[in-house]
């Protein structure tokens, strides 16, 4: 409205009072500041260099001036080597260079870099927002972090099998967003999972290229307890069940960077069931799904990122000598707030051949057609049947009209008459 008004002013020069707003603008409210096209910058990084290299559409904003020095093909300087130290990539106006400090919000943010002790290699995140007003980025940093936009979820499990193959899900690609910043998680679909656990009194320690989503004693899993101040390794015990989560994190294009785009975070409690029946177990499950992500210890890891994404959680079951997912549900909402639904392939309809009747439904179950002969109890048996072997009939004898009269009966019973006698007496 304000510049419609100024173009029914006759003669008053417009466009060189817009510049002066901009500027202005940008003064007090550092805005606007960040890239362009956010989705489309890949950040690259480079462990031994311990430099990051930004390629794509790389184009950015420092309150409303364009970063001449930002490019596709831009090679940031060499961060620290403290590997106890988490390093933040920045533009302030004037020079690109890392801090080992918490960035400020007015500044254009770029990239993380902190290290993983279990790869023994530098690491990388990926920090290139697009324009947002710099106290909504710093509310929903620490209030929101990473979201959820969509994702294939789980697949290739099966419930309730102690088959190894079965207890491997492939993980499938995610649209996360940390705050505004839009980055694609391919799938992973080679059985080779990346686990976190806490040792010590809180050291997050990423463990890379498992084959299971949990450490495992043969086909015992363990589980990460807690005994004030330290953490360790404790065997699940038998008819027990606990939750596995698997967590996203927004990192950069490098090999390294990626094998922590998606870990499971071991189970940190269990609930024990009562005994073994299917009941006893069924209760326990309901038990565990009661507790949530909220309960779940990041330790050392929540002074790396703030982004981490709880995106799915398996409850496991350990009977007596082996393991199976009972549960799976898809987390939805961020780490501070989350919801959960059942996830999985459900039967839409179900094929049944002669001895099933019934679709599977509440409503309509699934019922046996008897076509066979019981073990136990009455039946009667219709039409002419062949037995390819002789039956064995009971030892005991014949009391009823029509009961079968075994060789041990005949031959017991034909006398000095012969078997012409008894067949008489039978006749007579």
């Amino acid at each position: 409205m304000g510049v419609f008004a100024l173009n029914t002013v006759p003669g008053l020069p417009v466009l060189p009072i817009i510049g002066k707003i901009i500027p202005w603008f940008a003064k007090y409210t550092k805005d606007p500041t960040g890239f362009t096209d956010p989705e489309k910058v890949v950040v690259t990084g480079n462990p031994t260099d311990k430099t990051v290299t930004l390629t794509g559409t790389v184009v950015a904003l420092w309150r409303g001036k364009k970063v001449a020095t930002l490019v596709s093909g831009y090679v940031s300087p060499a961060h620290g080597t403290d590997t106890s130290k988490v390093y933040y990539l920045s533009y302030d106006g004037s020079t690109i260079s890392w801090a080992d400090s918490l960035w400020t919000f007015d500044k254009l943010h770029i990239a993380i870099a902190f290290y993983d002790a279990t790869m023994a290699s530098w690491v990388y995140q990926r920090e290139c927002h697009g324009f947002m007003p710099k106290d909504c980025h710093e509310s929903d940093h620490f209030n929101k972090g990473a979201w959820k936009e969509s994702w294939a979820g789980l697949s290739s499990y099966l419930a309730n099998s102690t088959t190894a193959g079965d207890r491997r899900p492939a993980i499938g690609e995610l649209d996360m967003h940390d705050e505004d910043l839009p980055t694609i998680n391919t799938a992973v679909t080679n059985d080779s999972f990346t686990q976190m656990t806490l040792t010590s009194t809180g050291t997050a320690t990423m463990t890379t290229a498992q084959a299971e989503i949990v450490p495992v004693l043969t086909a015992n899993p363990y589980y990460n307890s807690f005994s004030t101040p330290n953490w360790s390794q404790t065997l699940m015990p038998a008819n027990s069940v606990a939750s596995v989560w698997l967590v996203a994190l927004p990192m950069a294009a490098d090999t390294d960077s990626q094998k922590l785009r998606f870990f499971w975070v071991q189970p940190q409690w269990i609930t024990q069931a009562q005994g073994p029946a299917a009941g006893q177990l069924a209760t326990a499950l309901a038990t565990e799904l009661t507790k949530t992500i909220g309960g779940v210890s990041f330790g050392s890891l929540t002074a790396l990122t703030n982004e981490m994404l709880p995106i799915s959680r398996v409850v496991i079951q350990y009977k007596s000598s082996d393991w199976t997912i009972v549960s799976v549900s898809d987390l939805n909402g961020n780490r501070y707030q989350q919801t959960q639904t059942p996830a999985g392939n459900f039967l839409s309809a179900v094929s049944t051949d002669a001895t099933l009747t019934g679709s599977g439904t509440v409503a309509d179950p699934l019922t046996v057609t008897q076509s066979y002969v019981l073990n136990t109890g009455n039946e009667t048996v219709a039409g002419v049947k062949t037995f390819s072997s002789f039956p064995v009939t009971p030892s005991s004898a014949p009391t009823e009209d029509y009961q079968v009269a075994n060789k041990k009966f005949v031959l017991d019973n034909a006398g000095s008459g012969g078997i012409d006698f008894l067949v008489a007496q039978v006749f007579s």
